[in-house]
C-alpha cells in the first residue's frame, strides 16, 4: 500500500479533506468520506472497477481492511487530524470515494417511473430514506433546495454508503413546485389513507421537510398513514419508509 504522510493541518490535501464536511465543498470536489468498516467494505465490493480512485485516510498504518484492498492509497494523519475528519466517531479509516453526477431535474420528463421529492434538511434523515427508498425499488431522488446533501459524512452513514448507488437530481424549492403535475403526490397526515391508495403507472412522491412536512399552500395530491388516534406524527423518515413500502406492495400486486 502506498502511504502519503501528512503533518499540518495547513497542507493542501489536508484543507481539501476538510471541505468534504461541506456541501459546497463535496459539490466542487464531487468527492465525499465515507466512514465505517462494513460499509466501506461493502462499498469496494460494488465498485470494484472504480476501486483505484479512492483511497483511505487514518491515523496509523496498520488495519484489517488495508490488507484486504492493498491497491488503495494511504493518506496517514497525526490522531488529531484524523479526528477532525472522522464526525461521526467510527475511529476507523475513512474512504475518500468519488460521488455520483447530481443532475439538473427536468419535471416534465420524468427520469423513470418512480421518483422520490425530497426536503429532508437534517443529513441522517437524508441517509435514512435514501436507504429505505434503495430498499423498495425507489433510485431516482430529486432533491430540493430544502434538502441536505446526500454525501455529507453522516448521510453516507445512515444510508450504509447506497448514497454513492443512487440517482440524484437538483430540483427547485418545495414552494416551487408546481400543482398541474398529476403524478405528483405529496405525503401528509390530511390526506387520503395510503392502504386504499392505487398507485398510478407513473409516480412522484414528495416528502416535505422535518417537522414542516408540506405546505397547505400548495393543493398536491395527498397520501397519509392511518395512525392510532394517540399518535399525532410519525418521525418524516419513518413515515416515507413505510409509504414507500407500501407503494412497492401495491404495485408488485397490479
Amino acid at each position: 500500500m502506498r502511504i502519503k504522510k501528512i503533518e499540518s493541518n495547513t497542507n493542501s490535501i489536508f484543507k481539501e479533506l476538510s471541505t468534504l464536511l461541506t456541501a459546497k465543498g463535496i459539490k466542487k470536489s464531487q468527492k465525499c468520506l465515507m466512514s465505517g468498516e462494513k460499509i466501506i467494505a461493502e462499498h469496494i465490493a460494488r465498485q470494484k472497477e472504480n476501486n483505484k480512485e479512492s483511497f483511505f485516510i487514518y491515523h496509523r498504518e496498520e488495519h484489517s481492511l488495508f490488507s484486504l484492498y492493498p491497491a488503495h492509497q494511504l493518506i496517514l494523519l497525526p490522531q488529531h487530524l484524523y479526528a477532525e475528519l472522522d464526525v461521526v466517531g467510527t475511529h476507523a479509516p475513512l474512504l475518500c470515494a468519488f460521488t455520483s453526477e447530481i443532475k439538473s431535474w427536468n419535471h416534465k420528463s420524468p427520469s423513470s417511473k418512480r421518483e422520490i421529492l425530497c426536503a429532508l434538511g437534517d443529513p441522517s434523515n437524508l441517509g435514512a430514506l435514501i436507504r429505505s427508498a434503495k430498499a423498495f425499488g425507489f433510485e431516482d431522488i430529486v432533491l430540493l433546495k430544502e434538502s441536505a446533501n446526500p454525501f455529507l459524512p453522516k448521510a453516507l452513514k445512515a444510508s450504509s454508503g447506497l448514497s454513492l448507488d443512487m440517482h440524484f437530481y437538483e430540483g427547485p424549492s418545495i414552494q416551487e413546485l408546481s400543482s398541474e403535475d398529476t403524478s405528483l403526490f405529496a405525503l401528509d397526515m390530511h390526506g387520503e389513507p395510503l392502504e386504499s391508495f392505487s398507485p398510478p403507472s407513473s409516480l412522484r412522491l414528495l416528502i416535505g421537510q422535518e417537522g414542516l412536512g408540506v405546505p397547505q399552500t400548495l393543493s398536491f395530491q395527498r397520501l397519509a398513514i392511518s395512525m392510532d388516534s394517540g399518535v399525532e406524527s410519525l418521525n418524516a423518515t419513518i413515515a416515507a419508509s413505510i409509504a414507500l413500502y407500501q407503494i412497492s406492495m401495491s404495485r408488485k400486486k397490479l
